[in-house]
């Protein structure tokens, strides 16, 4: 459904898309999150910036602390083939691609 969805998406939409990777964002979390506010042409709040930067480690605040992979080997190849099906497009159309998934 992901990828169906991101095809669609990509394929039909008229208005502007500003494509941002989870990754992208994890790892530079500032740059991104003003290059969105950028984009949806919200202004930044500095207070709100900060406060994001200052809350990026930690755990997550969830009843049961686990840390549960709920993916089996066969649909982990799954969505590493989407993605990388996805990743094609977003080549074609001139977007950032996203990090591969596969392991070789």
């Amino acid at each position: 459904m992901w990828e169906s969805l991101v095809t669609d998406v990509l394929i039909w939409q008229s208005a502007p898309l500003h494509v941002v990777h989870y990754e992208r964002l994890v790892n530079n979390t500032d740059l991104y999150l003003r290059g969105m506010l950028h984009f949806l042409r919200v202004p930044e709040d500095e207070e709100r910036l900060s406060c994001v930067s200052s809350h990026l480690a930690g755990p997550v605040k969830s009843v049961d602390k686990k840390a549960v992979d709920p993916f089996t080997s066969s649909e982990k190849m799954k969505i590493a083939k989407a993605v990388d099906r996805v990743n094609r497009l977003l080549l074609l159309l001139g977007y950032p691609v996203i990090a591969s998934s596969q392991k070789t």
